[in-house]
């Protein structure tokens, strides 16, 4: 498990690219610090069992999943960031908090 549950702040880039996590990949409070022109997060071809993604605050960096696998996706709409890349992701199934 990649357990980054208990929030953090993370300042420029995550790189999570063809990273293969067996259980949850977890995002629950965490606040996503880039600039609007730069990647906040890339999960370009990552797989998991789960995907949370509860940010703390609209990350105003690009959220990368493209050619992500995820077994069920669990997103808050009133936190996603500013913007988003999700060409040829698969989801299994999705829970919405909100």
């Amino acid at each position: 498990m990649a357990n980054l549950c208990d929030g953090f702040t993370a300042h420029g880039r995550i790189r999570l690219s063809s990273a293969t996590i067996r259980s949850s990949l977890c995002f629950d409070g965490a606040l996503l610090d880039a600039a609007a022109d730069e990647k906040a997060l890339i999960c370009r071809g990552a797989t998991a069992s789960v995907l949370t993604l509860h940010l703390r605050d609209t990350s105003l960096g690009t959220v990368d999943l493209s050619r992500t696998r995820v077994g069920l996706l669990q997103d808050e709409s009133t936190a996603w960031p500013a913007s988003l890349v999700l060409e040829g992701k698969s989801v299994a199934s999705r829970k919405r908090s909100r």
